[in-house]
Order: structure tokens, then sequence, then C-alpha cells
């Protein structure tokens, strides 16, 4: 994808998003310091809302590569601490800065089977505005093509993570807004 196309979704999702739910986007005031990994502690706990899904999520073990949170939504999910890589560890996004940029290829094997291509890059340096509060964040974009047996598909994710609490604020994935509610780090 082009990055002309890409900034125009990006444009196009930020303003449908900014007027259709309680995310509120603004220029940082001033330039953000590089953020290393993710760290959680067990016990850390997060409520988002997706739609009218409110969902509850807890930390539950965490290592050196990942973190387990039991979700009332989702159930329980293992992922690794640099959330733009679902079942590798890429490097090169973290510590996050605007124009790092990570890219790898993968297998998935959920409702279907086939591979995927993905690209996350650091776009920005953002004010986002949740329910939870307000935070200075990184604007990563994730484009995905997802290869099937029965053909092709595309899709974009726009993620706000804040270095302040160590986890995303809000995120756009498959087609859904999911904004922090609360949060409290252990």
């Amino acid at each position: 994808m082009g990055k002309t196309y890409r900034l125009a979704l990006i444009l196009i999702f930020t303003s449908c998003l900014v007027a259709c739910s309680a995310l509120d986007v603004q220029p940082v005031t001033k330039p953000m310091v590089p953020s290393p990994l993710p760290t959680y502690k067990v016990g850390d706990k997060f409520v988002s809302k997706v739609a009218i899904v409110k969902d509850e999520q807890e930390v539950v073990a965490v290592n050196d590569k990942t973190v387990t949170i039991k979700s009332s939504a989702f159930g329980t999910l293992t992922q690794y601490r640099d959330f733009s890589t679902p079942d590798q560890v890429l490097s090169g996004l973290f510590p996050l800065k605007v124009g790092n940029r990570v890219s790898g290829t993968g297998s998935f094997s959920y409702n279907s089977t086939g591979t995927y291509e993905r690209t996350c890059v650091v776009e920005d340096q953002v004010r986002a505005t949740v329910p939870a509060g307000s935070f200075e964040t990184y604007q990563v974009v994730c484009e995905m093509e997802y290869s099937y047996p029965s053909g092709t598909s595309s899709e974009l994710d726009l993620i706000w993570y804040s270095p302040e609490i160590n986890h995303w604020v809000a995120i756009l994935r498959h087609g859904r807004m999911f904004v922090l509610l609360s949060y409290d780090k252990n």
C-alpha cells in the first residue's frame, strides 16, 4: 500500500473516529522520548469498550517476551509484549519513535488457515483523550495482507499507545473501535 493511500486512510479513519467515538486526537505540545517495550505486572487491569461490549482485562502472567491477559469478552489471550506482531517477535518497532517500521510474515489458523504479511509504522505522536483520561501517545499504523485458500483480504489497524501506562488507550481493529475506560496498574 502506498504512503499517500495509507495516509488518506488514516485521515478518513481518524476523522470518522473523532466524530463517531469517545476518542479525541490533538497534536502533542512537545516531542516524546522513545518508549521501551511495555511492562506489565500480574494484577494490572484495563477496562475497555468496543461498540456496546465492555471488556475487563487482567494480567495473569508475564515473562520477558509475553503477557497473558484474562479478558471478560475474549477469554485468555497470550501475546507478545511487542503488540505489533501476533505470533513472532519482530525487532525494530521498539523503542517506539516516529518513523520506526517493522515488517514480517506469519501463518494463522482461526476460522480458516493462511498466511499474512504485516507492516507496522510509528506514524505520529498525538494526545489522545478517551474516557480513561488524556494521554500522550504514539500512533501506530499496522497494515495486514491475508492470504486464505479462498482468496486474499487487507486490513488496517490504528493503535494509540501510551508510554505513561504502558498500554494502548484506543485501537481501531477489524473495523471496530476499542477505547480505554479505566485502568489500574500495580
